[in-house]
């Protein structure tokens, strides 16, 4: 059987690798991390996933709704963003990328 494939938008390198562990044990397959949204944003159509955990504040130039919106512009691929911002202004942004969900930091 195919695991789900699952790219981790995280720029803490700990918090990314305790995620992709999490994912491992729950029989999913963590396919690849990145730090900064530019870096998914230019790989995105070189690179198979079925669903991208994406955090919202991130290293770089773009942030992880910037970054979600972009890649929207070049595949359909569910977002789950992660983030400890549940301000309203932030959740507003978010939204208007259609995400899958919106978890916040820490989750269980």
């Amino acid at each position: 059987m195919k695991k789900t494939r699952v790219i981790v938008v995280e720029d803490e390198n700990s918090i990314a690798e305790s995620l992709a562990k999490r994912l491992g044990k729950l029989g999913y397959e963590a396919t690849k991390n990145f730090a900064k949204g530019e870096d998914i944003v230019n790989e995105i159509d070189s690179i198979a996933c079925d669903v991208i955990l994406m955090d919202v504040m991130l290293a770089g130039e773009m942030d992880g709704i910037s970054a979600a919106a972009e890649i929207r512009k070049k595949k359909d691929i569910p977002i789950i963003f992660l983030s400890a911002f549940v301000d309203d202004v932030t959740f507003q942004r978010a939204k208007l990328t259609d995400p899958a969900a919106y978890l916040t930091k820490p989750f269980d």
